[in-house]
């Protein structure tokens, strides 16, 4: 179905979406011969994403208080 829907392999998606160290998560792209670009860029992304909006999320859960 991702296939379909974003032209991106299965496996491909299951190892660059889910959270898990970014290292490890390369290493089996690499064993399983997926695209180890795809797959660190989406970490990286998620990763610089949750440092980004952690703390705007914690302001305004604090300033509703």
């Amino acid at each position: 179905m991702m296939q379909s829907i974003a032209g991106v392999r299965g496996d491909q998606a299951l190892l660059a979406l889910p959270p898990g160290g970014l290292t490890e998560m390369v290493l089996i792209a690499l064993a399983v011969q997926a695209d180890v670009a795809f797959v660190a860029t989406h970490h990286l992304a998620r990763i610089l994403f949750v440092i980004l909006l952690a703390p705007l999320v914690f302001l305004v859960v604090l300033n509703r208080r």
